[in-house]
């Protein structure tokens, strides 16, 4: 899924070069939009950035887990070392902070490179409105960072695709095939089978 945050190529697609010239005032009233957005669905939650992966995560992957039934563990261990430790790529973390206490709703690990703001992780206590209201605040940054483009690719997780098409992302086949061996008899064969059963993220890959 991608979203491009410079209209100016959309504009003049559709409507002409002329319509080009549009773009700013469109882009700044996204921008104007998406910050909107972020306040008002996070509610009573603050958005802020992690410095580390700690007892919060593993407090909401202990709530969360039972409702993915195939996807990577997210402990804060596993965090730490495929983000945190992570040799080839810099990664960053938001967020979703509760006011009253220090539990966290949901977080989103993101890298910048080549001006695209590329979501590697994501995972939020509500669903789909999660997804969105920690997506706007990447929209937002990615906006500040001077970033064309944000990214994210996912198998399955239909709380991720729910919620970014809410935003504007727009959805495309990879080229990538996810290969499955499955015994004829196995007892969960048809749970594996179904893609909607899947959360695979772009972090869960191993390029």
């Amino acid at each position: 899924m991608r979203k491009t945050l410079r209209s100016a190529s959309a504009l003049a697609a559709r409507y002409g070069r002329v319509a080009s010239l549009a773009a700013p005032l469109v882009d700044g009233a996204l921008r104007v939009v998406e910050n909107v957005y972020v306040r008002s669905a996070a509610g009573t939650h603050r958005l802020t950035e992690a410095t580390m992966f700690d007892e919060r995560f593993d407090a909401l992957w202990t709530r969360v887990k039972d409702t993915l039934p195939v996807t990577i563990e997210r402990t804060s261990t596993y965090l730490n070392w495929r983000y945190r430790q992570c040799p080839h790529a810099r990664y960053r973390a938001i967020v979703m902070q509760s006011p009253a206490a220090d539990d966290i709703a949901g977080y989103g690990v993101w890298s910048f490179r080549d001006g695209q703001l590329i979501v590697a992780d994501m995972l939020a206590e509500d669903g789909a409105r999660g997804v969105r209201v920690l997506t706007a605040e990447l929209l937002r940054l990615a906006r500040e960072l001077g970033a064309t483009m944000v990214t994210t690719r996912c198998f399955g997780a239909s709380a991720m695709i729910e919620g970014q098409r809410g935003l504007g992302f727009r959805t495309g086949e990879s080229a990538r095939d996810a290969m499955i061996c499955v015994a004829p008899n196995a007892a969960a064969r048809d749970a594996l089978v179904d893609r909607s059963n899947w959360y695979l993220l772009h972090g869960d890959t191993d390029v």
